[in-house]
């Protein structure tokens, strides 16, 4: 018998955990602009 088996205890992690660290590290890599921008289209001029 093979004695290169790993065991491994995988961890469970809720959903919003595994989310907020992968936005921890999107905070971490920005690069860019400092406030957030939105798409202005022709269609967005006709409410005013």
């Amino acid at each position: 018998m093979s004695k290169n088996v790993k065991v491994s205890a995988p961890k469970a992690v809720p959903f919003f955990a595994r989310f907020l660290a992968e936005q921890a590290v999107e905070a971490n890599n920005s690069n860019s602009a400092p406030y957030p921008t939105t798409l202005k289209y022709p269609s967005d001029w006709e409410d005013y």
